[in-house]
């Protein structure tokens, strides 16, 4: 191609044009990376919860090194706690429980690595097909500048960790696919990441059957299928005799129960269409091109059902309290199934440059989302809100009552007495009475009660109109404390009534 004026004497082919994208893409993925690091390394130092999940997911694993059921079927009497994952994660805190007490810097490090080394298997397995590094890696680079990722990465929260599990399962089938081995080894990892989250049963493991089946190995892929369906039902069973059946109403029961919300549906829809456009597009010409060779591309074979099967587990996203953990899945099989369409069309190479270049147009962009939005977490300031509430929890006598703050409470070593959003769905859903908890208001039982910031809309979510009512007849407020987060809104702080 000749460049007019000055430039006419410059002569731009395919393979220079590649190589100038591809440094491009490389320049840009490097960014999003540092701040990916960055914003990691102050998630895992910040001392205090980053969200109300987390302090949820710590009060478990405290209750279960301390002995104690994680899962239980009654809730006529306090703790109103109740745990909807499976175990492995919890287990996992154990010994930093043991060795440094409640702190939440191991659980989210255990995230970030997770994160991490599922970026690394994303490119490794790619590389099994492509035999390029350095394609392979713009697929990990891609998925790590995703924010949801750096979002949901440095959480105390299941996600990462059942990621990193389901696709180190992917990559041991791709990696040595005639071992006999490998289907247990496969098979364990993949069981291990459903029993971190059960939501994993699907994308994994359905990839896995059929990237075997189109090898022309039926009986492998029969073998897979009923191996880790076989220790998938033989576990659930296991817990759900020692628990007497609470195991399966706490994470099967109690989800399948909670009505779904099509307009948080079409809000993630609306914000995933507006800044993931190329990325979508890549994966929908990867399912439109690909399935008629699938069974001679093996690397399509692999990616367009665990594509298939992370966009249903994404659309549960509509579930109440659901939020951009259900698009971890999705990003890695987008980020994936980008990188396979445009080496594929490295046989028309204006094409391949032209996907090259639109790819590094949608890293930059999601680059500067990733420092702009509120995906970023905000760990810039000191967050004296938190302080604040730390010292009037601490020194407080008596029962503490609050939302938001669960992580706090645990910090100072005082009990969890109720989780406000997961007891007012089961109420709302008539799953729970929550006159027991009414009436404990009444006697004035907390000496204080903390509720979060009433202008984010969270307090109707996470307390019944019959709480907030009982919560003002039987405490007065005293100083509300303005919020780090937002200068408008403010924290509601509660003492007993004289």
């Amino acid at each position: 191609m000749h460049l007019p004026g000055p430039f006419s004497r410059l002569r731009v082919t395919a393979p220079s044009g590649t190589a100038l994208f591809r440094i491009c893409l490389l320049a840009f993925a490097a960014w999003a990376a540092w701040l990916f690091f960055q914003q990691s390394r102050l998630g895992i130092v910040y001392p205090y919860p980053l969200d109300y999940g987390e302090g949820a997911v710590l009060d478990q694993a405290m209750r279960l090194f301390g002995g104690q059921a994680i899962y239980r079927a009654n809730f006529s009497a306090p703790p109103y706690v109740i745990n909807v994952y499976p175990p492995v994660y919890l287990a996992a805190q154990i010994p930093f429980l043991a060795l440094w007490g409640p702190a939440f810097w191991y659980g989210r490090l255990i995230s970030v690595l997770s994160a991490l080394a599922t970026a690394l298997l994303i490119t490794a397995t790619l590389h099994e097909f492509l035999r390029s590094w350095e394609r392979s890696a713009l697929a990990g680079l891609t998925f790590m500048v995703i924010p949801y990722v750096l979002h949901w990465a440095h959480l105390f929260r299941v996600d990462t960790l059942a990621l990193f599990l389901s696709w180190a399962g992917l990559f041991v089938i791709v990696r040595w696919p005639k071992e006999r081995w490998s289907l247990f080894a496969a098979a364990g990892l993949m069981v291990a990441s459903v029993y971190t989250r059960q939501s994993y049963v699907l994308a994994a493991p359905l990839a896995s059957f059929c990237w075997l089946w189109s090898q022309n190995n039926w009986k492998r892929a029969a073998t897979f299928a009923a191996l880790t369906g076989s220790l998938i039902l033989g576990i659930f069973v296991l817990l759900n005799v020692a628990t007497g059946s609470a195991f399966f109403y706490n994470t099967i029961t109690v989800l399948n129960k909670q009505t779904l919300n099509m307009a948080t549906l079409w809000y993630f829809v609306l914000e995933v269409s507006e800044h993931l456009p190329i990325l979508l597009v890549a994966a929908g010409g990867l399912v439109i091109t690909q399935i008629p060779r699938a069974n001679r591309n093996g690397a399509a074979a692999l990616i367009l059902p665990y594509l298939a099967g992370s966009l249903i587990s994404a659309l549960t996203i509509s579930k109440p309290g659901s939020n951009v953990n259900y698009l971890l899945e999705f990003a890695a099989a987008i980020s994936f199934a980008a990188i396979l369409l445009i080496d594929w069309l490295k046989r028309w190479p204006w094409l391949h440059i032209l996907g090259l270049a639109l790819l590094a147009v949608q890293i930059y962009s999601l680059a500067v989302w990733l420092g702009t939005d509120y995906y970023q977490a905000r760990l810039a300031d000191p967050h004296m809100e938190n302080e604040q509430i730390m010292q009037l929890i601490h020194q407080t006598s008596g029962p503490v009552l609050t939302d938001e703050y669960i992580g706090l409470l645990l910090l100072d070593h005082r009990p969890v007495y109720i989780q406000p959003f997961d007891f007012t769905m089961l109420a709302q859903n008539g799953m729970w009475d929550q006159q027991p908890f009414l009436d404990m208001l009444d006697r004035r039982e907390f000496a204080l009660i903390i509720l979060y910031d009433q202008s984010t809309g969270l307090l109707r979510q996470r307390w019944t109109k019959q709480m907030l009512e009982h919560i003002r007849q039987n405490y007065q407020q005293i100083h509300p404390l303005t919020t780090d987060v937002d200068p408008g809104g403010f924290d509601e702080i509660y003492v007993k009534r004289p």
